[in-house]
């Protein structure tokens, strides 16, 4: 689905209050994330992180619109990541060695 799509699924539910409501968009994206890693035969951590840190931007572009329509923050941008982080604490030392192997190439 498309950021619009997600906004118009979820905006108001979120605003409201309903914790289900932004579970859902959270299991929503994060299936995002596991079809775009099978559709692009990602078989690697390197290859996870960049899908996550894609369907992360489409969370940042539903804030945004979220924040549009209601006048206030709703969502937290790089919220998607976020939590990707707290379920997966792996994440960030995967992410940190990435980094770290992107200084030595640039060095």
């Amino acid at each position: 689905m498309k950021a619009k799509e997600y906004v118009e699924k979820y905006c108001d539910k979120i605003a409201s209050g309903d914790n289900s409501a932004m579970r859902e968009l959270f299991l929503d994206l994060s299936q995002e994330v596991v079809s775009l890693c099978k559709s692009r035969n990602v078989q690697f951590a390197k290859g996870q992180i960049s899908v996550i840190k894609e369907v992360n931007e489409k969370w940042n572009a539903i804030a945004r619109k979220m924040k549009k329509e209601k006048g206030e923050d709703i969502l937290r941008e790089d919220g998607f990541i976020l939590l990707w982080r707290q379920r997966l604490p792996e994440l960030s030392m995967v992410e940190k060695s990435i980094a770290d192997e992107n200084l030595r190439i640039l060095q």
